[in-house]
């Protein structure tokens, strides 16, 4: 791509690639190689135009809260406390987040990003 192409013509084009992906059926990553595409690149239009089209209920809700700093925080393991609905988070904040699973995962990620 070249260098001198506007935010608004790169955006147009991404678009137009996650569109034919959508439409063709195949896996982001074939598409990619046969268009030649960055791999990574590609993932990170798709995720944004999700974004812009579509936010779920609860990233509205989390958009409304501040911006929350990313900081290594201290875990700690607390027995005796047991849930048979998977891992679970307890937040510094209070927020208690139950049932997280490899099936949910993704959305977990999404909430707490």
């Amino acid at each position: 791509m070249a260098a001198e192409q506007t935010k608004a013509t790169r955006a147009a084009l991404w678009q137009t690639h996650v569109d034919a992906w959508r439409s063709g059926g195949g896996t982001q990553r074939a598409y990619c190689a046969q268009h030649e595409l960055n791999y990574s690149q590609f993932i990170y239009w798709r995720r944004k135009f999700e974004r812009l089209s579509s936010p779920a209920p609860a990233e509205e809700a989390l958009s409304a809260a501040p911006p929350a700093r990313r900081a290594f925080v201290p875990v700690t393991y607390t027995a005796g406390r047991r849930s048979d609905a998977g891992l679970w988070l307890v937040l510094p904040n209070g927020v208690e987040v139950h049932g997280i699973s490899a099936e949910n995962l993704a959305l977990v990620e999404r909430l707490l990003g």
